[in-house]
């Protein structure tokens, strides 16, 4: 396939009274690339955020008529300002979330563009740009198929035309783990159970692949379908226990036998996979924060996917995100009304990374912050009780971290009792 940046920057006529002149010269382009090439898979339009003016209505036709099969992408259609790339118009074939896995979506296609890079950088920035970790890469993956997308992973060669070792070494990990257990990812549709805080599942034929990344304790406990399952595979060995009712699913693998990073356990079915309608796999945390106004420090890149409000949207699958480079931030939530505080729950995104050093849950009382807890290396789950508050904004404060932190989900509750 082929990747195509429509505009042009130093092009006079871009933009210009003479735009129809910068058309016909990039569509003499796409002319090339669709006709001397042979068989082109994917065209993948880009953007700049700004009038997308590449007159759709005849380049989309030329491109259909040079390769009929070829696949687009959605972003000839975005307009000035518009990060919202779930937009799908009636010429394109998929659409495509940047820098964040889509949302569970069966019924149009979607493909999240990512990169290996840890500074998000989609040209290659040098040895300081750092590579994601094999648990991130593979959580992307794993969450991208499961909630029925694809995964573009991008990698930018070096000026040489070579790919970084260490970019290198990262897609061969991956490659290694494929090659293990690639029948759950290669040929397979998301679901039945949406992506959640235990992980993902897939599907394929008359099996359910469950991802479990996170065991909520000795049990997994899903909910109830629609089909009777056969028996339970752990892919990787492994005893695996598996009590079905009508209200629910219980899985259990003895602790010895859970992959660090994903445990793949096959359910096989008496009936297709496919038939099952999708499930949320989410149990409500019963959070005070959940739902609620939140405001941060800092949000990754300004966008809309790494906003605040991610976590405390009760989706173990979103996160709250902040800028490459950041060493302390907070994030805020107003809870609407005066609450009783006891405890709180981090659940902080890729802990291997041990980015978040030292830090605080702090609330507003009479024109100041006032601290509640204090910790340092936060870890992938605090669980933490304190003496009861009474507050109606609460705040993380993080106040030294080794790169930019970001948080899954930020939970309070009441008092215990």
């Amino acid at each position: 396939g082929w990747y195509f940046s429509p505009m042009d920057w130093r092009d006079g006529d871009f933009r210009t009274e003479r735009n129809a002149a910068f058309v016909a010269r990039m569509q003499g382009e796409l002319r090339e690339l669709l006709t001397n090439y042979g068989k082109i898979d994917v065209l993948w339009f880009d953007w700049d955020g700004h009038e997308p003016m590449y007159d759709q209505a005849t380049t989309y036709p030329l491109v259909k008529q040079l390769q009929p099969e070829i696949l687009l992408t959605n972003r000839l259609d975005l307009g000035p300002g518009n990060d919202n790339r779930q937009i799908l118009s009636p010429y394109a074939d998929y659409y495509t979330p940047e820098q964040a896995v889509g949302e569970y979506d069966d019924q149009r296609p979607w493909e999240s563009c990512m990169t290996i890079s840890r500074r998000g950088q989609w040209a290659w920035g040098g040895p300081q740009d750092g590579v994601k970790t094999f648990a991130e890469c593979m959580n992307m993956l794993i969450r991208c198929v499961g909630g029925d997308g694809n995964l573009l992973l991008n990698v930018g060669p070096t000026p040489t035309g070579e790919i970084d070792p260490e970019q290198a070494g990262r897609l061969k990990e991956m490659g290694d783990w494929l090659a293990k257990y690639g029948e759950s990812i290669y040929g397979t549709r998301g679901g039945p159970f949406k992506p959640g805080r235990f992980g993902a599942s897939t599907r394929k034929d008359r099996t359910i692949y469950l991802h479990v990344q996170r065991w909520p304790g000795e049990t997994l406990t899903l909910p109830a379908i629609p089909a009777k399952i056969v028996r339970g595979v752990a892919l990787a060995g492994g005893k695996v226990t598996v009590n079905q009712s009508e209200e629910s699913i219980e899985v259990t693998l003895p602790a010895a036998d859970r992959q660090e990073i994903d445990t793949v356990i096959a359910l096989e079915l008496d009936r297709p996979a496919g038939d099952i309608p999708p499930v949320g796999a989410h149990t409500a945390s019963q959070s005070l924060a959940a739902g609620k106004t939140a405001t941060a420090s800092n949000v990754f890149g300004r966008m809309a996917e790494y906003q605040p409000g991610k976590a405390f949207d009760d989706n173990g699958q979103t996160r709250w995100a902040t800028d490459s480079g950041t060493t302390s931030a907070w994030l805020e939530v107003d809870l609407g009304k005066e609450c009783a505080i006891g405890g709180c729950l981090i659940d902080q995104a890729y802990p291997e990374l041990q980015r978040v050093r030292k830090f605080a849950i702090e609330y507003w009382q009479d024109g100041t912050w006032h601290t509640c807890y204090r910790g340092e290396n936060l870890g992938a789950v605090l669980d933490a009780s304190f003496p009861p508050i009474t507050a109606q904004r609460v705040r993380l404060n993080i106040t030294e971290a080794t790169d930019g932190p970001t948080i899954w989900e930020f939970e309070l509750y009441p008092p215990r009792e």
